[in-house]
């Protein structure tokens, strides 16, 4: 069924303060949310996501995080996302981390948003979330940004989807040129702010401006995060009940135990089953000064309720047409941040780059780096992670070819553990299983540890040196533990899922090769 209509209707977000004012969003409109690190974008975006699944409309969810990560976050609003992937209603992409921007042509990030543009189109979901848009932000002139950016929203308006998407907080002038340049090209702005008074309280201060239609105007009011999770919660609740009372109780058979069959090495090996646990949580991101709001023209109809809300450090946002003059508010100088390297888009199938060239009414400048500073805590595990590239299997052959020859000249110890998805008889593997594991086993890797994975075949093999197959079941009891602290309800289903192989020394594998294909080529 075409989504095409005469008229633009509106579709509800969760978010009360947008819902009320706004009567939702426009079903095809595209929407900037900014604000601060911390103040809860991300869980906006889940918000929008699972009211979507609640009404049955399909989400495409695009984001740099682990999916693991992603998961966790859903379910601190009682947002359950693997089994609204499971249903088929959300679709992830996870920018991948392998994405350097910063080493792009402004040709080839406009290629790589083209790119992205079109498994969009392929996809043709109802709601489109892109969880962190300045991973597509980074050019180094800025009328090759306006340029990919309008092509960009003229390509997804084909597909007749709701578009949300993140940046943070500006820090500096090039990066206010940016937002204010999208807040003209977009159906409207949110800006998501910490309570001021209150600021370690649930409370966000949402100030909505429209530029095209909304003629309720802007509107600032509270947003809070524990009220919305009390609404999820109700309605899981009454969605329970709703099921239990169409269903009839059948009576229960007792069923036999599974019976795990474990891989075996080619010889008596120890063999473990894995599973995957939760990480650490991110370091918290860098404040970025004072908060920027678009300056307003207009006064907001509900203004009066929030009383000397807004301080000096924000004004009300609204669009503002490019001949006014725009005087953003004062921002703390700061030195130059170096550029830092930023997770990825997707690679996807190439097609001819056609952009809409534009007259620009703006000064370019040298880069929009600027716009990473909210993700510098973030960027620099990524960074670490980048380091090896854990798919490159010759560079992981001609190390572990080391560590076979040390063995064979002087006994040198060592222990590979391979891991590979279990999918015999009767075992059900989910989406994301396998990056639960790798995540945790990524979180357990030693700066000498070395680590290859096959994505496509969930198997990865880990090289740990110095060490002896004793430490393999420490090994496993730290993952095991972790997981059920932190993933208690997975834990059992990814323990069945998975199976596992200890090689001490590597023997009685004779090369690096022969080892390889039996962990990562056979069936």
């Amino acid at each position: 069924m075409e989504k095409q209509s005469i008229y633009a209707p509106k579709i509800i977000t969760g978010i009360n303060v947008i819902d009320e004012a706004w009567g939702g969003l426009y079903r095809g409109g595209s929407y900037l949310l900014y604000g601060q690190a911390w103040t809860g974008r991300s869980l906006m975006n889940l918000q929008f996501a699972f009211t979507g699944v609640k009404q049955k409309e399909r989400c495409l969810y695009i984001f740099p995080e682990r999916p693991r990560d992603l998961i966790i976050q859903a379910a601190s609003i009682n947002f359950d996302l693997r089994g609204a992937v499971e249903d088929g209603l959300v679709k992830l992409m996870r920018i991948p981390p392998s994405f350097k921007p910063n080493e792009l042509t402004d040709e080839e990030l406009h290629k790589a948003i083209t790119d992205l543009v079109q498994v969009v189109a392929q996809e043709n979901p109802d709601r489109l979330i892109i969880d962190n848009f300045s991973r597509f932000a980074q050019f180094k002139s800025f009328a090759a940004f306006q340029d990919a950016f309008i092509d960009m929203l003229e390509r997804i308006e084909l597909v007749d989807t709701t578009l949300l998407f993140a940046l943070g907080e500006p820090a500096n002038d090039n990066a206010r040129n940016v937002i204010e340049f999208i807040a003209r090209q977009v159906t409207g702005c949110i800006h998501v702010a910490l309570d001021q008074e209150e600021p370690t309280s649930s409370r966000r201060l949402l100030t909505i401006i429209p530029n095209i239609g909304h003629l309720e105007g802007p509107v600032a009011d509270y947003w809070d995060l524990a009220e919305t999770v009390s609404e999820n919660e109700r309605y899981l609740l009454e969605q329970s009940a709703l099921q239990q009372s169409f269903e009839e109780p059948e009576p229960e058979v007792p069923q036999p135990a599974a019976v795990e069959e474990p891989v075996s090495a080619p010889e008596p090996e120890v063999i473990a089953p894995v599973i995957p646990a939760e990480p650490e949580p991110p370091a918290p991101e860098p404040a970025l000064g004072q908060p920027f709001i678009l300056p307003t023209m207009q006064t907001p109809r509900r203004l009066s309720e929030l009383p000397r809300r807004f301080g000096s450090s924000a004004r009300m946002p609204a669009y503002v047409p490019t001949n006014h003059a725009i005087t953003p508010p004062p921002v703390p100088a700061q030195k130059p941040e170096s550029i830092l390297a930023s997770p990825p888009p997707p690679t996807i199938s190439h097609t001819p780059v056609i952009p809409t060239l534009l007259g620009s009414s703006l000064p370019s400048f040298e880069n929009l780096s600027s716009l990473r500073q909210e993700e510098e805590a973030a960027v620099e595990e990524v960074l670490q992670n980048e380091v090896r590239d854990y798919t490159d299997r010759a560079a992981f052959q001609q190390v572990l070819e080391h560590q076979f020859r040390l063995r064979d000249q002087n006994g040198h110890s060592f222990l590979l553990i391979a891991m590979r998805m279990d999918r015999g008889e009767g075992k059900k593997v989910r989406p994301f299983d396998f990056e639960f594991i790798l995540d945790l086993v990524t979180d357990a890797l030693r700066n000498t540890d070395s680590m290859l994975v096959n994505h496509d075949r969930e198997r990865l093999v880990m090289l740990r040196t110095n060490i002896g197959a004793e430490e393999s079941q420490s090994f496993f009891t730290e993952l095991m533990g972790q997981l059920r602290k932190e993933a208690p309800q997975q834990a059992e289903h990814l323990l069945r899922s998975v199976s596992a192989i200890v090689v001490p020394d590597g023997k009685p594998f004779k090369t690096a090769e022969e080892f390889l294909a039996y962990a990562m080529d056979r069936p």
